[in-house]
């Protein structure tokens, strides 16, 4: 399965970050600020 866009808001965005990488093993490719 392949996602072609998601993006999800947080108030934490290390921890979100930990998260979505340590535990779910997602990679963030891109970020706009």
């Amino acid at each position: 399965m392949k996602y072609l866009h998601t993006m999800v808001r947080v108030t934490d965005l290390d921890a979100s970050l930990r998260f979505y990488r340590d535990a779910l093993g997602l990679t963030e490719l891109s970020r706009k600020e």
